[in-house]
Order: structure tokens, then C-alpha cells, then sequence
């Protein structure tokens, strides 16, 4: 193992061999923006409260197609061209997210 830096803005999976608590320290989130590539990105949502997809999507409208979060044992999507078929409704502090961006980009979370 040597991954010994958890970084704010990045999104990580943990394999656990039963439901536990995770606690970390640290300081507080100076930084408000993450770096987005063109294809897919796991981030963390850096926000103390939660947000509706859109308002917290908001800064990369039109440079992004879909979000995946896996919530409660599914996977769910939301799909801004599409939001019939969208079953996230909401950005949650503590979820990773995974996001098709289209370009290379910064998200700025308000």
C-alpha cells in the first residue's frame, strides 16, 4: 500500500470487509476548484451541505454529459440532456463522483 495522502477534490474507493466508519484529519478545504480532464474523473464533492445536481454542476454547464454515483448499493446517473432518465438528484459531502467532462476544465464549487 502506498497511498498515504488523501487528496480534498479527489474521489477514492475503499474496499471494507464489513460497514465502519472512515475518520480522517486534516485541515480545512482552502481550495474550492478541481481540475477536470477530458473522459472520466472520480472526484469528491468539497462542499459542506449537500446540492441539487444542477446548482452544483453549474460551473461546468455544457462541458460535461453525465455523472455517476454509486448510492445505497446502485449506481445512479444523472444525464443534464436527459433528466427523465436521471435518478440523482443531488450532490452529497462524503460521495465520489464519477464525471464524463468533454474537455479539460475546472469545476468551481460555489
Amino acid at each position: 500500500n502506498n497511498l498515504d495522502t488523501i487528496e480534498p477534490g479527489k474521489g477514492y474507493y475503499i474496499s471494507m470487509k464489513e460497514a465502519a466508519n472512515l475518520t480522517t484529519i486534516g485541515s480545512a478545504i482552502t481550495s474550492k476548484t478541481i481540475s477536470l480532464t477530458k473522459g472520466w474523473n472520480l472526484v469528491g464533492f468539497n462542499s459542506i451541505e449537500a446540492k441539487p445536481m444542477a446548482n452544483a454542476l453549474d460551473s461546468i454547464a455544457g462541458r460535461y454529459v453525465a455523472v455517476f454515483a454509486y448510492v445505497n448499493g446502485k449506481w445512479m446517473i444523472y444525464d443534464p440532456n436527459n433528466l427523465a432518465t436521471s435518478d440523482l438528484s443531488t450532490m452529497t459531502p462524503g460521495y465520489g463522483y464519477w464525471i464524463y467532462a468533454v474537455t479539460d476544465t475546472n469545476w468551481s464549487l460555489q
